[in-house]
């Protein structure tokens, strides 16, 4: 319906063109999503958001620390919260505009059964990806209502989250 209003907007001339050099910049590089009808999201090395409200585009280029050597894995919005996950890393931010760094909320390693910090998630990871065969591979992940469910190639086991919370709620096995 949004992208039907869009166009209908653009077919009718009501629209104002903005140049927003960090977006045509590796366009194709980018996954780019719109959310709450007036914000984009972008991701790519960062995580940046757009609010087109306003004259000029308001423009969050940081929102967050990311780890520098992974990939973001997965970026979803989850009502007025955001989750972004780099290999084992789960993050939770609540999105506020007037900041331009965004509330964590609670961080913690899927294939662990407790929150942790977010030094000790880095030092988790160096220590159990050096030299590891699946570092290159993208864990499957995918929120699910109030949960985050994330495979471990590893064991070939899921791990079942609950957002609002922090907690762990289960570790499947899966048996061949």
């Amino acid at each position: 319906m949004r992208e039907a209003h869009l166009w209908a907007n653009v077919r009718e001339g009501r629209y104002i063109i903005e140049y927003l050099d960090s977006l045509i910049v590796n366009t194709l590089m980018k996954d780019c999503t719109f959310f709450k009808d007036d914000f984009l999201l972008t991701k790519g090395r960062t995580i940046e958001v757009y609010d087109f409200r306003t004259t000029p585009v308001f423009y969050v280029k940081k929102p967050f620390q990311l780890l520098p050597k992974w990939n973001v894995d997965l970026c979803q919005i989850f009502g007025d919260r955001i989750v972004v996950v780099q290999y084992f890393m789960v993050r939770v931010y609540q999105i506020n505009f007037m900041l331009q760094t965004w509330p964590q909320e609670r961080i913690f390693l899927y294939n662990q059964e407790t929150e942790c910090t977010f030094e000790e998630g880095q030092q988790y990871l160096r220590s159990h990806i050096l030299g590891h065969t699946y570092c290159a591979t993208q864990p499957i992940c995918k929120i699910i209502g109030n949960s985050f469910v994330g495979s471990d190639q590893d064991n070939g086991s899921f791990h079942i989250w609950d957002l609002k919370i922090g907690k762990k709620i289960k570790k499947e096995e899966l048996k061949l």
